[in-house]
Order: C-alpha cells, then structure tokens, then sequence
C-alpha cells in the first residue's frame, strides 16, 4: 500500500532538538524528512523577578516554558495560566502546571478568551516569550489599560549551514521538496540560508507550507510572482495538522499528475 506522504521530501526547519516528533511522524508517513534546523534558540537570563502578583500568565510557545517555566509562579493563587497552542500547554504540564488554551492558537485567539476577557483596568498580565514577539498581545491588553510585563527568556536566532544537513538536502532532488514555514523567522532564515536571491530559493524548493494564515500571507509577499506553486496552508504547528495538511496537499498535487 502506498503511504501518504510517498515521494514527497519533506524540509524541517525547526531545530533539531524539538524536531524529532515530526520527523518521525513524517517517516512514518511515507515522507523523506530532512532536518534543516533555520532557527536556533539562545536562552537569555531574566535577572529580577518581576514580583509575585500578576493577575494572569501567558506562555506564548514551548521556548517560553523551556526558558521561563519558573515564572508561572509569579501569580496570584487564582490567576490563570495561558498557553498558546496544545503544545505549550503540554510542556507546561510536564512542569505541573495546567493551563488553558484559545480556540484559535495565535495572539488574537488569546484576546478573545473568557479568561482575558474578564481582566480589568489596572491588572497586571505576565507576557513570557522570545526577543522581538508579536506586538499584537501587549498592544491589545494596554489597550484597556491593563499593565503588561514582558519576560523575553530566549532569543531566536538564524545558524550558520550545517554541512551535513545541506548534503542531505542535495542529494534528495529538488523537485518534490516542500519547506516547512513554522514561523516568519524559519522562512526568512532559510531564504538567507540556501541563497539570498529568491530565485535561488525557489529552485531549490518546489513547495512551501506554512503553518498559519499569517505566515502564508508573509511567504506570499515575499516571493509574489516567483511563486510556482500555491502555498500550502496547513491549521496549526503540531504534529497532527502538520502531517495531515502535508498530506492533503501532496493528495491533491498528485492527483493533477495522473488525472
């Protein structure tokens, strides 16, 4: 039986220590994944404890919990604990802490929850999250006049060509490859990582699959005209949604071959 991924390489750009799950989900698959790690995660020190009464914590990935799980104690007793996605939510609870998630795993999903929602002028919400996040949940919570801390426990940053990886990479082919785009910083870094020129780029990659709407939109921005293919819009950064929505994509592409 043919798998459902069969023929398809896969290129992973998350680095490699959180990448394991997924490769081998893709293996699994039928997919010929390849580890090409565009983000690695520096932690950076956080050296005053910003107090012991926040009104509500947010965890914005599985980074901020893996850098910055200590400060989910830095709330009061009834003060709920927010993790963006059911990953982070998972990783808090291997520390011990239950946590609640939004409908929508993204900064707006968070604003729209009841237990933010219920937050009032003159509370305090811990923000914890890597350098250079999203403005969209400090912005929104300020708007009401809520006060906002920003823990920024690790940084992203772009690695230099692992010699290994990028063998790896030329001896697959490069027509049936799809670059996996978890975040903007994935995409931007493996366009600075396989060639500066977008047409270096897209002659390496035949597809790109981004992981939100947001991210989509960024790749399309960038590369416009360039493009050869649709992105593939995938609904969420998990194993789950990942395989599947790699999975329908490289269902429909290659129906079009042989229909």
């Amino acid at each position: 039986m043919r798998e459902p991924l069969q023929g398809l390489n896969v290129i992973v750009t998350r680095p490699r220590h959180q990448a394991d799950a997924l490769l081998e989900a893709l293996a699994s698959a039928g997919a010929h994944a390849i580890s090409f790690p565009t983000i690695r995660i520096a932690p950076r020190s956080v050296t005053t404890s910003p107090g012991d009464d926040f009104d509500a914590v947010i965890f914005v990935s599985v980074n901020a919990v893996q850098h910055g799980s200590w400060v989910a104690s830095t709330r009061t007793a009834s003060a709920p604990v927010i993790a963006v996605g059911a990953a982070t939510a998972a990783a808090l609870l291997d520390h011990g802490v239950v946590a609640q998630t939004p409908a929508e795993a993204n900064s707006e999903g968070v604003l729209a929850m009841p237990a933010i929602r219920a937050l009032h002028a003159g509370m305090r919400v811990l923000l914890v999250r890597g350098v250079g996040g999203r403005a969209t949940l400090p912005v929104g919570l300020r708007a009401r006049s809520i006060e906002v801390v920003v823990a920024e426990v690790y940084e992203r940053q772009c690695p230099a060509v692992d010699p290994a990886a990028a063998a790896r990479l030329a001896e697959a082919g490069f027509r049936d490859h799809v670059a996996l785009a978890t975040s903007v910083e994935t995409f931007e870094n493996l366009v600075s990582l396989l060639g500066t020129e977008h047409t270096t780029v897209l002659a390496r990659v035949g597809y790109f699959a981004a992981v939100s709407q947001r991210i989509g939109d960024h790749i399309r921005a960038t590369l416009g005209g360039q493009l050869h293919h649709p992105v593939w819009q995938l609904t969420g950064a998990g194993v789950h949604p990942i395989v599947t929505g790699l999975r329908d994509n490289w269902v429909h592409v290659s129906a079009g071959r042989t229909g």
